[in-house]
């Protein structure tokens, strides 16, 4: 009977994969298990999470289902020590159906678990989908992120290689202003690009996350995300460093305003100063507001004040390894001549009807400082075709009307005035202002609204209520064209009240500083860096809390100039000798010099008042005849004559950033030359500082005029008087300190003459140092003692060993009865009574 109730019954009508799905299908199960055991494999049906039935089927059998379900699945058949799941595609009694298939390892073999799901077959004609509002969303960002990089590709390319303004025209077609091109590339690039490397590090950060996630037995999975990740990590890293690299080319673009008006540029200094109308029929560029006809010249309405800038020219000149030392300036027929030191020049004034050719002669010098010259091509004419008359009537209270009269224009059509302020025009020939007190403008349309040209006039204020002061500066020790610029001395009327703001305008660029009441001078203070030497004309305009305006100007010749801060040093027999320095003239005035005397002069410290100059070389013409006497940058002049000599001095200062750069400095030293009365001196022979010590003292070059001397009286300052020759070979100091050395000369007719020195003598060096033969020793060892390292003039010794022994010995010998660690002092006695320990 027991037996019966184990033997095992097998189900036959499972014998394949097949077999499990159509039982699932037909009987509505939720999924099966094959569980492996000692003698047989278990095969359960689940539903709602409950075994609704369980069959038994042989091994056999079984490993040829776990083999089909694993390939169906696209499971790994050779593992089996691995959990794995899978999915794949299968037909069931003619419909097609999705396997879901998990294999466990377990202690028999593997468990296997499967699952249909049904595939949804789709129909002959395509039913309209409904769009969710994610993939909507979906498809626009990815369409956003592709033309992100086609615009950010684009804008590299702009960046690269845009030269002309022909190259960036298309922001001038967007109505993007010529000034501003370069600020929105920048913007632009900065957002396309910020947005690019946003979203490639979210997608990174989400694929290194799956590939971290996913587990180790999906092995295609996880290397497919480690692959995504790092390519997307080379884009991310690459698409930063084209961002920068597009940064910097940016920065580098050139200013297209500047670059569209030519090699050669003309400003209206008054637009180029002060643009005040917005408006499109008015608002004129920083170019000579006129028309530029077929021959290349400007129809200019004057009388108009002009800024020419021919850097490009020049440039292009010194390119070949010249450089420009001048620049000549001539218009028409005129006689008139203006130079500068560099390529611009600031201020022109046409104020009367003509043709005006432009000329620019240029001086170049090489290598070899050879000068040449040069007249430049391609200026421009300047025609002055019509001029407006301006008068102006100027009131006691310091008011003033200015009168703008162009009946001389009267064939070009209306004329509109457009004061400043104002939005209406007044129109007629003639136009007066109202009264006014500060500076203001007025601009001029002529013809038609289709032919509209004009000008801008500026009318100059100050009239009534003043503010005085006056524009200082100081310049940069380590950059001479660095200059720091302040208002100083000011002080406005009560009317105009406290000023809340400074404006400097310095080569086009303008600096803005708030004011400070009670400390404007220090609020006005501003820094400069100019682009050139030469003459430059520097504005500051001061805004009042009465919403007026002042303006306060001043020309500044920033020029290659030194001058000698740190001067020479003069001295005779080893004292100074008084110099007068005026290191603005570069001239030293010595009086009264006594002779016959060496004078010698030190140049090996002389400094200039910029530190990025250095003495390189130096000449000295003793009598200014033009000759070199010396290039040593210490001299021994010997004057016997009396009378007036003067010595020429001539340096040369090196750049010690522009080796090339040499600035020449001279200086001149004026002598007057006397014999004196009586010319008592004494050299001071000492060969050390510290005392004791034995000095000589020579007195053998002093003398009286018309007499002999007979006698030297000295006076050691050491209670020692004598009377003996004029050289003392030697005199004993023991004692440091300050002594005061005084020398008397009686002449044979009983004249006595007076001199004295200071002599300092220091002390010596004193030190105590102990030395001995061992620091571990057995008792009764003798142990030496060294005191010879000690420095000094020492007296006496005392030797403290510690043990309640002692000694006075410089070098004694000690030995120890007891065993343990000992403190040794040495106490010395020097001649000058100190006292030191070791």
């Amino acid at each position: 009977m027991e037996n019966k109730e184990n033997k095992i019954i097998f189900d036959i009508n499972i014998a394949s994969v097949q077999d499990l799905y159509s039982i699932l299908l037909n009987k509505g199960y939720d999924f099966v298990t094959l569980e492996p055991e000692e003698e047989k494999v278990s095969v359960k049906f689940r539903k709602d999470g409950k075994i609704v039935e369980e069959k038994f089927i042989k091994y056999p059998i079984y490993t040829e289902i776990v083999i089909k379900a694993k390939t169906i699945s696209n499971l790994d058949v050779g593992e089996t020590k691995e959990t794995q799941e899978g999915t794949g595609d299968t037909e069931v009694d003619g419909k097609k159906f999705k396997s879901l298939a998990k294999v466990v390892p377990g202690n028999f073999g593997e468990k296997l678990f499967l699952k249909l799901k049904a595939i949804e077959e789709k129909p002959e004609k395509k039913a309209a989908q409904k769009v969710s509002l994610g993939q909507f969303v979906g498809f626009l960002g990815v369409v956003l992120i592709i033309l992100i990089i086609v615009l950010g590709a684009w804008l590299a390319f702009i960046v690269i290689n845009a030269k002309t303004v022909d190259d960036v025209r298309f922001f001038l077609m967007l109505g993007i202003n010529i000034n501003d091109i370069n600020s929105f590339i920048a913007k632009t690039i900065m957002v396309v690009f910020s947005i690019l490397v946003v979203t490639l590090t979210i997608f990174l950060i989400v694929f290194l996350f799956k590939f971290l996630t996913t587990k180790k037995i999906y092995k295609k999975k996880k290397t497919k995300f480690l692959i995504i990740s790092v390519l997307v990590f080379i884009f991310t890293f690459s698409t930063a460093g084209a961002w920068m690299f597009l940064d910097k080319k940016v920065r580098e673009l050139p200013e297209w305003n500047i670059l569209a008006l030519g090699d050669v540029k003309v400003y209206d200094n008054a637009i180029y100063n002060r643009i005040i109308y917005e408006d499109d029929k008015i608002r004129k560029n920083r170019e000579a507001d006129s028309f530029i006809d077929e021959k290349n010249r400007l129809n200019i309405i004057g009388p108009i004040d002009l800024r020419f800038d021919i850097e490009t020219l020049a440039k292009r000149e010194e390119k070949n390894g010249l450089k420009i030392k001048k620049y000549i300036w001539t218009f028409g027929n005129s006689s008139e001549k203006e130079e500068t030191f560099v390529p611009v020049l600031e201020s022109k004034t046409f104020d009367k009807v003509g043709n005006y050719e432009v000329a620019v002669e240029i001086e170049l010098e090489d290598q070899l400082g050879e000068i040449t010259k040069k007249s430049l091509n391609g200026l421009p004419k300047i025609g002055i075709a019509h001029l407006v008359k301006i008068t102006e009537k100027v009131y006691n209270t310091g008011r003033k009307n200015v009168t703008f009269d162009a009946n001389s224009m009267k064939s070009l059509g209306k004329m509109r005035w457009y004061p400043e302020g104002k939005t209406e025009p007044v129109t007629g020939y003639i136009y007066t202002t109202e009264s006014i007190v500060e500076e203001t403008s007025v601009y001029l349309g002529v013809g038609d609204e289709k032919n509209n040209y004009g000008r801008l006039f500026i009318i100059n204020g100050d009239q009534a209520g003043k503010v005085n002061g006056s524009i200082e500066y100081e310049v940069s020790p380590m950059n001479d064209r660095e200059y720091k610029l302040h208002v100083k001395d000011l002080n406005a009327d009560k009317g105009l009240g406290a000023i809340e703001k400074f404006t400097w305008r310095i080569e086009g660029k303008i600096y803005e500083k708030e004011g400070e009441e009670g400390n404007q001078e220090k609020a006005s203070e501003t820094k400069h860096i100019f682009g050139n030497y030469g003459k430059y004309t520097v504005t500051v305009e001061m805004s009042t809390t009465s919403g007026e305006t002042r303006k306060i100007t001043k020309e500044i010749d920033v020029g290659r100039e030194l001058k000698i801060k740190d001067p020479l040093k003069f001295t005779t027999d080893g004292q100074e000798v008084e110099a007068v320095h005026n290191s603005q003239t570069g001239d030293y005035i010595i009086r009264d010099y006594g002779i016959p005397s060496t004078l010698t002069i030190d140049a090996r410290y002389v400094k200039p008042d910029n530190m990025i100059y250095s003495l390189e070389e130096i000449s000295w013409d003793y009598e200014s005849d033009g000759k070199i006497d010396s290039s040593d940058k210490k001299v021994d002049l010997t004057i016997n004559k009396e009378g007036k000599q003067t010595v020429t001095v001539n340096y040369k200062f090196k750049n010690i950033r522009i080796p090339e750069e040499v600035i020449d400095v001279k200086e001149k030293v004026y002598i007057e030359a006397v014999k004196k009365e009586y010319e008592v001196n004494f050299k001071i022979n000492q060969n050390t500082e510290y005392a004791p010590a034995i000095i000589g003292f020579d007195a053998s070059k002093s003398t009286v005029r018309d007499s002999n001397i007979s006698k030297f009286i000295w006076d050691f300052g050491d209670g020692i008087k004598e009377e003996a020759d004029a050289v003392i070979e030697g005199h004993r100091y023991l004692s440091d300190g300050e002594y005061t050395v005084s020398l008397t000369v009686v002449t044979s007719d009983g004249k006595k003459y007076s001199t004295s020195k200071k002599l300092v003598l220091k002390p010596k060096a004193q030190k105590v140092k102990i030395k001995s033969s061992m620091k571990n020793a057995p008792v009764y060892q003798g142990i030496d003692f060294d005191s010879s390292d000690s420095i000094g003039d020492i007296i006496s010794y005392y030797w403290d060993f510690g043990d309640g022994e002692n000694s006075t010995e410089a070098n004694p010998s000690h030995f120890y009865k007891k065993p343990g660690e000992y403190k040794v002092t040495l106490r010395v006695d020097f001649r000058n009574r100190n006292i030191m320990e070791d």
